[in-house]
């Protein structure tokens, strides 16, 4: 009797050595799901943020297709922490901009040295 090599499954992550051992690979399921390869475990949007508030480089794929979706959910995230900190960490104005300027680096670089301020301020604050 001939034997076969197992083939991998599908879904699977990447083998752990070709990626980068400082990152977090974090796998989102169509059922909204979060899945922490490192960890061997589901997360939670807020355990997510937990991880990236303390450093942690996360990236964030689809789990079919392998999109990078790191983009996305961290912006989710960041609406997320607005709404439950009742805090303002993007301005309407800016998101505005973003919009009418698309990318046009010069005419949003006063709001982003303003919002480089506003975080510096919220972090003094929430480390005293």
């Amino acid at each position: 009797m001939q034997r076969t090599k197992k083939r991998g499954r599908r879904g699977r992550p990447p083998v752990r050595e070709t990626l980068d051992p400082a990152l977090t690979l974090i796998k989102k399921y169509g059922n909204r799901r979060l899945y922490d390869t490192r960890r061997s475990r589901y997360i939670t949007l807020e355990e997510l943020a937990g991880s990236i508030a303390a450093g942690e480089e996360v990236r964030i794929v689809d789990s079919k297709s392998g999109e990078d979706l790191t983009k996305r959910v961290v912006t989710k995230l960041i609406l997320i922490e607005e709404q439950r900190r009742r805090t303002e960490l993007l301005p309407l104005s800016f998101l505005r901009k973003l919009l009418q300027h698309r990318g046009a680096e010069s005419a949003i670089s006063a709001e982003i040295d303003e919002l480089k301020a506003r975080l510096s301020n919220l972090e003094t604050r929430f480390r005293s």
